[in-house]
């Protein structure tokens, strides 16, 4: 993620979207680099004045190795800039900035936030599927399979009555008709599936006598 947020913090589009604001940290830095440069100023006059000439060379040399540092600080001040700003991107601004408008904005366009709407979107996307489901049937509830299984049974009881009509009770359904029964149970879970390879064709193969 943090890799995800450096590679924000180099997209072309992205420094506007940043707060513009020095974190604190990074101003205390300033004021320490600062201090450093007014203090070597005021020491070289010191050191080119008589009151210089007794000063300890320990005590200059000490400052020298301190001031050598300056640099190394501005660096340090850089990348706590920069840490800043990787953090605006992950978690939005800090609180002092969080009611801005640029605060707003960087909070809604932070990965956690995008995130959060990945995540909520994703419960809404599973909410759809199980409402769905639940639509459609399951081996659980019933559904619309359930409701063409009741419809096909109600028309293969009426096939059933027509066949004992034109042809007389032969004890066994029209082959069409298992054949349009066996189809309407796809709707359903194989598990629910009725045995319709046991249903037995009578004579005219089911379509003459319609």
């Amino acid at each position: 993620m943090t890799r995800l947020a450096a590679q924000l913090l180099q997209a072309p589009h992205a420094h506007g979207s940043f707060v513009a604001a020095t974190p604190d940290e990074a101003k205390t830095v300033d004021g320490v680099l600062q201090s450093m440069q007014d203090f070597d100023e005021s020491f070289a006059n010191l050191r080119r004045s008589e009151l210089g000439k007794s000063l300890n060379p320990q005590l200059v040399e000490q400052w020298n190795a301190i001031y050598e540092n300056k640099d190394r600080l501005g660096k340090v001040r850089e990348y706590v800039k920069r840490a800043a700003r990787i953090e605006e991107v992950l978690v939005g601004p800090r609180p002092e900035f969080a009611g801005t408008d640029a605060g707003k904005a960087a909070m809604s366009n932070s990965i956690q936030n995008r995130i959060f709407r990945v995540a909520r979107n994703s419960d809404q996307l599973t909410a759809a599927c199980d409402e769905a489901t639940a639509l459609i049937g399951s081996p659980t509830s019933r559904g619309i399979g359930a409701k063409v299984h009741e419809i096909t049974l109600a028309i293969q009881r009426a096939m059933d009555d027509l066949h004992k009509i034109t042809i007389g009770d032969t004890g066994k359904p029209a082959a069409a008709l298992a054949a349009t029964a066996k189809a309407s149970f796809m709707l359903l879970p194989a598990a629910t599936w009725p045995d319709l390879a046991n249903k037995q064709p009578c004579r005219g193969d089911g379509a003459d006598f319609l």
